[in-house]
């Protein structure tokens, strides 16, 4: 049975604050952009491995709760108002009108 992973759009969480405004916005780029490079190095070092790592909206409250000391269990509370499931993988937004491409599968040899 194949599990479909639902998404978290950045700009989804702009207007979210826990401590302040865009808080879990900027933590949820920052976190995006790291992904993205090191799923870049591994590409480069691991070509038959290819991988597209995102973080769940969960493991974002987690990160954030680690971060400033708030508990998770607040930083949950404010994400409630999305109304999606907490394993909802964080995404960057899509450009006006695009479609989610889906990555090459990995070959099997």
């Amino acid at each position: 049975m194949r599990v479909i992973r639902t998404n978290v759009y950045l700009s989804q969480l702009k207007e979210i604050a826990v401590l302040f405004p865009g808080d879990i916005h900027r933590l949820a780029e920052f976190i995006l952009d790291c992904s993205e490079a090191a799923d870049r190095i591994n590409d480069v070092t691991h070509k038959s491995n290819i991988r597209h790592s995102r973080p769940t909206l969960h493991g974002l409250a987690k990160d954030f709760a680690a971060l400033t000391q708030v508990n998770v269990s607040d930083v949950v509370k404010k994400l409630e108002v999305l109304g999606v499931d907490f394993n909802s993988a964080v995404e960057f937004d899509l450009p006006d009108g695009a479609k989610k491409s889906k990555r090459a599968p990995k070959k099997v040899m």
